[in-house]
């Protein structure tokens, strides 16, 4: 299945015109969704009193319905690699020009059964209420597949292990190296991503979860200095985003923040405040390379 980048045009008098552009046969289901909602200004969060919104949008009536593409003349694709142009979005046309998100696999498959839940053998499970109060995406992954271009992939370099352990040797002149991936579960998964792809015995990987990163930043600090004046080359690679702001922000978070929060006070401000503090005490840890990997606001929740 494909997921599809849509344009709503104007014609005026409360008239749009909608336009998708599918590139595989199959039946596709069209949603319009009206944007608009009374959204609480983000200072006000925590909210104390009323329903959090959970998604900010209204569902038009007759959608969705569904279309069926038939076959046709197949475009041939261009057999180069992707240029940073052939990727680039300036408009909100483009989105359907530059290529098409597929689905290539779910998080309920059994290749993800390992790492799911660290320390238990119980499974978080995907659900439907789960997804509308933000404690887990779809549960998809989704693959991004330009039309004009190949994008090269760890599959297709072939030996991705010998790539990166030459790369690690030529470069860090056989010391040690210990990366340090600072995040949410997402980091983990990164970090197990990268332990497979990498076979040197010189290579250390460490994941430390800042879960809301206020309460968890006391053991991020003790965890980081266990591994400091190690002699190994450091390389850091952290992020607090989204989830981060969810645990600080949202409503649903507010017994777990009752420890360590009072019950009145910005989570922006705060989480401000915090991101200052982890990222200047990132900058003055001794590291060769320290990487803030920004969040990707592309969630399928919100389109």
């Amino acid at each position: 299945p494909n997921i599809l980048s849509g344009v709503a045009i104007p014609l005026g008098r409360g008239r749009y015109e909608i336009k998708v552009l599918p590139r595989d046969m199959g039946r596709f289901w069209i949603e319009v969704v009206l944007t608009f909602s009374t959204v609480p200004d983000c200072a006000s969060f925590p909210l104390l009193k009323g329903k959090e919104p959970s998604y900010e949008g209204y569902l038009l009536p007759g959608f969705p319905f569904s279309v069926d593409v038939i076959g046709g003349d197949s475009i041939p694709l261009e057999d180069r690699l992707c240029q940073i142009q052939d990727l680039e979005v300036k408009s909100v046309y483009d989105g359907m020009k530059v290529g098409t998100w597929r689905v290539v696999d779910k998080n309920n498959a059994q290749s993800h059964q390992r790492g799911l839940s660290m320390n238990t053998t119980k499974r978080t499970p995907i659900t439907l209420r789960g997804y509308q109060e933000g404690y887990n995406s779809l549960g998809i992954f989704a693959d991004f597949q330009p039309v004009n271009c190949n994008i090269i992939r760890d599959k297709d370099i072939g030996n991705v292990s010998y790539i990166l352990d030459s790369c690690i040797s030529n470069q860090l002149q056989n010391k040690d190296v210990r990366i340090i991936f600072i995040g949410d579960s997402v980091m983990r998964m990164q970090k197990e991503y990268f332990e497979e792809a990498v076979n040197s015995s010189r290579v250390h990987v460490s994941w430390i979860c800042i879960w809301g990163l206020i309460p968890a930043f006391e053991k991020l600090i003790s965890k980081m200095d266990e591994m400091r004046n190690s002699g190994e080359e450091v390389i850091i690679v952290v992020n607090s985003g989204l989830h981060d702001i969810s645990v600080l922000c949202s409503i649903h978070r507010k017994k777990d923040r009752e420890s360590y929060m009072p019950e009145m006070f910005s989570c922006v401000e705060e989480y401000r405040s915090a991101l200052i503090r982890l990222t200047e005490y990132i900058s003055n840890y001794p590291a060769r390379l320290r990487v803030f990997q920004t969040t990707s606001a592309g969630w399928m929740k919100w389109g």
